[in-house]
């Protein structure tokens, strides 16, 4: 279904409309329009159903529009989502939740390493996802400093550091989560080229 594509400047009188952001690298956001910043951030507030899928709580996203590339009028805002009162909201509660999503965000950006491959940083960012205990060391990623995975990274290039038997058990964890990964990677390529037949 093709819907009306919107410019940023309006989304001021889109308020209680939903709209679809989608982003430089195809990510989508859809939500109802709850706040809207042309002056300074340039951005808007999507209110979107919670990851959670409880009925009745809302995610609220902050999209920066600078980076979007095609901005869609999904639904026409009706009176009743333009006299929607929104629940208080705990100052505190969203303070700490900034403060968390900033420092995982740094987190997240310390394993992009300059230089390193696509698949070196998309896998050492899989297994920081279960692992917290995961680093750069020159080329090579380091996980609990029990285990090395060195270039190209398959679960044959995952070593121990010391030899011990602690250490088996984080190797034998290590190997699935990096077999695992091909596996997906595989998968992924697979259905790529199986789309792109069709």
């Amino acid at each position: 279904m093709a819907y009306e594509i919107l410019e940023p400047s309006k989304l001021a009188s889109k308020i209680g409309s939903i709209v679809r952001c989608t982003d430089f690298l195809g990510t989508q956001f859809q939500g109802e329009v709850v706040a809207y910043d042309e002056a300074v951030m340039k951005c808007v507030v999507l209110k979107m159903p919670a990851s959670n899928k409880k009925p009745n709580l809302f995610n609220f996203t902050l999209v920066n529009l600078s980076f979007q590339t095609k901005i869609e009028l999904v639904k026409e805002a009706t009176m009743e989502n333009l006299n929607s009162t929104f629940p208080n909201v705990s100052s505190n509660k969203l303070d700490a939740r900034v403060q968390m999503n900033g420092e995982e965000k740094m987190k997240r950006a310390d394993f992009i390493k300059p230089g390193s491959s696509i698949l070196a940083q998309s896998l050492i960012s899989t297994i920081s996802k279960t692992i917290e205990e995961v680093r750069w060391s020159g080329d090579d990623i380091i996980v609990w400093n029990k285990i090395v995975i060195k270039p190209p990274y398959k679960p044959d290039c995952c070593f121990k550091v010391k030899d011990s038997d602690s250490q088996s058990e984080a190797l034998t964890h290590v190997n699935k989560i990096v077999a695992k990964f091909h596996e997906d990677l595989e998968k992924y390529k697979f259905n790529q080229t199986s789309s792109s037949v069709l």
